[in-house]
């Protein structure tokens, strides 16, 4: 493949309907520089097992109704992974409107409605891909300098002027150099947010914040300094609000 790939993953239990949405996506344009991967489940848990086997995916359309592993179900298996996927939600039932956005979604949308809703739900979300791809920060390591994109940046953890920048994957890359020179690279970057004086997180990987603490979707607690706690709840509810803009 060429170019930079927004993987996609279809996830219904209806066959018809999957068919209709992967002929949706084929008509899309996707941003340049970008192509599309699309892959097909036909239930959450065999999305599921894809995602203990490491996949991870850009975007994730989910029916919310389904047997077994249900959508929400679904989504929450999908957000203790990757908190940056945009999941969309589809169904004939509004009743799940609520937990859809407990789950983070990006968009919910009833099956009866215009396929053009879903389209253009799907050119929002492609350029929220493209723009997270487009955001990459240069961590050198010893001889080796990384160009790292900031999406995979859980937070970076300070000690004097050592850096560890903490990734979802679970690495842990270390690089030295002044926490000020850290904090003019991330200025341009709202998602990352200074909680402590040796912490800067990712708030799209903050799963639960109080005035003490900051947990994780890898479900580690990083401490909030004193008088914190008010930018913080604001940062964190501004860039909710903007992801699914």
């Amino acid at each position: 493949m060429t170019g930079t790939t927004i993987t996609i993953a279809l996830c219904d239990d209806d066959d018809d309907l999957r068919a209709e949405l992967l002929a949706l996506v084929a008509t899309m344009k996707p941003p340049e520089g970008f192509e599309l991967d699309v892959a097909q489940y036909d239930s959450g848990d065999g999305l599921a097992n894809r995602l203990k086997a490491g996949d991870r995916f850009d975007i994730a359309i989910l029916d919310m109704m389904m047997p077994g592993m249900d959508g929400i179900e679904t989504a929450r298996s999908i957000r203790a992974v990757d908190a940056d996927t945009v999941i969309i939600c589809l169904t004939n039932s509004p009743e799940y409107a609520i937990q859809s956005y407990r789950v983070d979604a990006f968009d919910y949308l009833l099956k009866s409605g215009d396929a053009s809703d879903l389209g253009a739900t799907l050119s929002r979300a492609f350029s929220v891909v493209a723009s997270r791809e487009a955001a990459r920060l240069h961590v050198k390591s010893g001889t080796t300098t990384h160009y790292v994109r900031c999406r995979d940046i859980e937070y970076v953890e300070v000690n004097g002027k050592k850096l560890s920048y903490h990734l979802a994957s679970g690495q842990v890359i270390d690089s030295y150099k002044p926490m000020r020179e850290l904090e003019a690279e991330i200025a341009e970057h709202p998602r990352f947010f200074a909680i402590h004086r040796s912490i800067v997180v990712n708030l799209a990987y903050v799963a639960e914040i109080d005035p003490r603490f900051v947990r994780t979707v890898s479900s580690d607690r990083l401490p909030v300094a004193r008088g914190k706690y008010p930018s913080l709840e604001e940062a964190f509810l501004r860039h909710a609000t903007t992801e699914r803009a």
